[in-house]
């Protein structure tokens, strides 16, 4: 997908979720709470993909995440939304505890992110190993 393409499938993505928001929340505080976490999740988006992630596994968090974004009914929750999806560790068990705002493809581009600057514990390498086996439906093994 050519640059300028990406582009403007995520302003195209953009500007509906927009039109969503302002015709379905009556709440003014709800409404600028969704308004700002679209701009945050859409210039997040922007720079996944300037960093050069593929552009259709970019879109598809945009796409996630806007799709929670819409069907939100708090401030709490446009909060959790707008944040990445960053899991919460529990080194004793080694296990990783997701919420509802979850999205596996923007886990799966943070680990690819923080794997270029540094050494992932054993964990977090079976983490992104079964994000990436999970998103992109293939078996590491196979390779």
């Amino acid at each position: 997908m050519v640059n300028m393409e990406f582009k403007r499938k995520l302003q195209r993505m953009t500007t509906d979720t927009l039109i969503d928001i302002i015709i379905n929340t009556g709440d003014l505080r709800l409404f600028v709470e969704k308004f700002d976490a679209l701009m945050e999740i859409s210039g997040r988006c922007n720079n996944y993909h300037d960093l050069g992630f593929i552009p259709d596994l970019v879109l598809t968090v945009f796409e996630k995440k806007t799709s929670l974004l819409k069907r939100a009914t708090t401030i709490k929750d446009c909060a959790m939304i707008r944040a990445p999806s960053t899991p919460i560790y529990h080194p004793y068990s080694g296990s990783f505890e997701t919420d509802e705002a979850w999205v596996p493809e923007e886990e799966l581009i943070l680990w690819s992110s923080v794997s270029k600057h540094a050494i992932l514990i054993p964990d977090a390498v079976d983490r992104y190993f079964d994000l990436f086996q999970q998103v992109f439906h293939i078996n590491i093994s196979d390779l």
